[in-house]
């Protein structure tokens, strides 16, 4: 019983490592996630333009309300982002103001990406899961916020399936390494070892440059004497 308690620390604090990682992830790959943000910006500005010269002004006036709220999420100001400044509509607003636009569509997700930063993880699963999208990164990163909120609610199992969900939507070789690991973690959390050594064998065969695969033997032996 002390041995397997002992091992459910470990993994514990391994998890809380890969959290922790999350800025150091962004900060070592500024440029892919510059990316990332320059195709939701372009996103947004091409839907502009789009607006301006052939849909409804509904669309119109939802897409130029979305702007400022986005200025909030860059510069991390979630709560006034989520909530609008006075002046100008927050992610909150626009999505009950303009439902059915494409502005509002993704307002839901930066508002989810925005309760999960604050710490209302059941929010943010809700406005992450009403976002909708054809762009894999953008879908993968969405099931990834939807995971960690599942995690920091306790909810290992759904965690765990939405981590691996989010690796295998797009496999891109920065982000999916990073998923694959947490749910090897969340499935080890649950107990289910042959999960965790799937997860962590992926690791070892498709991603052997990240740096999830160092010492991912040790992971797989682990997991692999989980009954």
């Amino acid at each position: 019983m002390a041995k397997k308690n002992q091992d459910t620390d470990v993994v514990s604090e391994q998890i809380v490592e890969q959290f922790s990682r999350t800025e150091k992830f962004v900060n070592e790959n500024k440029s892919m996630v510059s990316i990332i943000a320059g195709a939701v910006i372009v996103l947004v500005a091409g839907y502009f333009v789009y607006t301006n010269f052939i849909v409804a002004p509904r669309e119109k006036e939802a897409t130029s309300q979305m702007f400022q709220a986005v200025s909030y999420f860059e510069a991390q100001q979630f709560e006034v982002a989520i909530n609008g400044d006075g002046s100008y509509p927050g992610f909150l607003e626009i999505t009950q103001e303009y439902g059915g636009t494409k502005s509002a569509n993704l307002a839901y997700y930066y508002m989810g990406m925005s309760f999960l930063n604050t710490g209302q993880y059941e929010a943010a699963i809700e406005g992450l899961e009403s976002f909708s999208t054809d762009d894999p990164i953008l879908a993968s990163m969405k099931l990834g916020g939807i995971a960690d909120a599942h995690a920091q609610l306790g909810n290992m199992d759904k965690a765990a399936s939405n981590y691996a969900k989010a690796a295998s939507t797009s496999e891109d070789k920065f982000t999916a390494p990073m998923y694959l690991m947490r749910s090897g973690l969340a499935y080890e959390q649950v107990g289910n070892g042959s999960k965790a050594v799937e997860a962590y064998t992926k690791i070892q065969k498709d991603y052997s440059d990240a740096q999830e695969a160092r010492d991912i033997e040790k992971f797989i032996a682990r997991a692999g004497a989980i009954n």
